[in-house]
């Protein structure tokens, strides 16, 4: 009984860390690409890699779903703006290089946190003997 209560308590920290690392990456990520937009643009507009489908697993949507929400039947008289939110929506090339520009602003993330001061980091060294004898000395 203990040992089943202590499994799913390690289970739960193993969860709650990788879901706290993944929303960290995440606040990281995005504030690199709203300071370079910012940079760029003079502004920050909303950016997000999320569907209406990325709370859910995989498992959990179906292909009818998704076809059903893009074969719309009614005809709908709308303004420039409306269609370009809509076409954004609906494509998947604009959603591949938002996923993109993500992945390449998670890289930069993660290469200033490797090039970043780690507190409570530990550090080692190794010596190799030159020689190949055994002895250590330096001579």
């Amino acid at each position: 009984m203990v040992t089943s209560w202590v499994v799913l308590v390690s289970i739960f920290l193993v969860a709650c860390k990788s879901s706290y690392y993944k929303k960290k990456a995440d606040k990281n990520t995005y504030g690199i690409l709203e300071k370079i937009q910012n940079d760029l643009f003079g502004k920050k507009d909303p950016f997000t890699i999320d569907t209406p489908y990325s709370d859910r697993s995989p498992d959990e949507v179906s292909s009818q779903e998704i076809l059903a929400d893009r074969d719309l039947k009614e005809i709908m008289e709308i303004d420039v703006d409306r269609a370009l939110e809509i076409a954004i929506a609906s494509s998947r090339e604009y959603q591949s290089q938002k996923e993109s520009l993500y992945l390449s602003a998670l890289s930069l993330s993660e290469t200033e946190f490797v090039f970043s001061p780690q507190f409570l980091a530990t550090a080692g060294a190794d010596y190799t003997n030159p020689k190949g004898d055994g002895d250590p000395s330096m001579g």
